[in-house]
């Protein structure tokens, strides 16, 4: 067997995130699988998540595609692996936000 349990992940999500929320670019491809852990794990999830969308004005919107044009530019070609995602997410929103203030 490889990784952690089920238990230890899910219980180090709600330490590490307890009273916040994440913010997804696929809500509910990534809130689905969350709330199989914490069901496998038998416990309640202790943090939200929500679609990163509720974090953007329309102007944001409307820079979204050239912000991750941007970022994708400035980065190694992607693999996708947890903290390079949620980085890119980030930056992305960060960049919309900027063009969209410009």
């Amino acid at each position: 067997m490889h990784g952690r349990s089920v238990v230890e992940v899910a219980a180090l999500l709600n330490a590490r995130l307890a009273g916040n929320c994440v913010y997804c670019d696929a809500w509910s491809f990534d809130a689905s699988w969350v709330a199989r852990l914490f069901d496998s794990a038998g416990f309640a999830q202790n943090f939200r998540m929500d679609t990163v969308r509720i974090l953007l004005h329309e102007a944001a919107i409307a820079a979204w595609q050239t912000a991750r044009e941007i970022v994708d530019g400035d980065h190694e070609p992607m693999v996708h692996r947890a903290a390079p995602d949620a980085r890119r997410l980030q930056l992305t929103v960060l960049h919309a936000w900027a063009a969209a203030e410009a």
